[in-house]
């Protein structure tokens, strides 16, 4: 495609075969070649029109090219949060059974210790009743030891 500006009326350029016209002063055209023998004028008008669909084009091209890469980035991000979210709940389910199992032990242990404090709670409850039977309702008068 090539862009012609003409000057001046004296100025006579021929384009394309010998049945091209004159272009007149200030006025813009491109010749477009279809064949050897045959030339194609634009006027601005068509020329701005095609100048700017290419560039609506373009703008069109660029702008579903940005979207793409946004889905792709957005896509990337997903599969990535899914990924940790996948990684955490395998650390949750594990500390979980950590903790259960960690739980078990302690309420074992407190079992037995409340078993052992019970256990001695009446041992010693027994072993006041047996004292207070054989020192009776008498003060104690001397430091002397008692035998059961």
């Amino acid at each position: 495609v090539k862009s012609h500006d003409y000057k001046s009326d004296e100025q006579t350029r021929t384009m394309g075969n010998s049945a091209s016209a004159r272009v007149a002063d200030g006025e813009q055209h491109v010749e477009v070649t279809a064949t050897e023998d045959s030339v194609v004028y634009l006027s601005e008008d068509l020329q701005a029109k095609i100048v700017g669909d290419f560039q609506s084009k373009n703008l069109k091209d660029e702008w579903e090219s940005r979207q793409r890469s946004i889905l792709v980035a957005s896509n990337e991000r997903v599969a990535r949060d899914e990924q940790r979210r996948a990684e955490l709940d395998q650390k949750l389910g594990a500390w979980r059974s950590q903790n259960e199992s960690t739980q078990s032990q302690l309420d074992t242990k407190i079992d037995g210790l409340n078993s052992r404090f019970a256990d001695l709670s009446v041992e010693i409850q027994h072993d006041a009743s047996r004292i207070e039977r054989k020192i009776g309702a008498n003060p104690k008068v001397s430091n002397r030891r008692i035998d059961f």
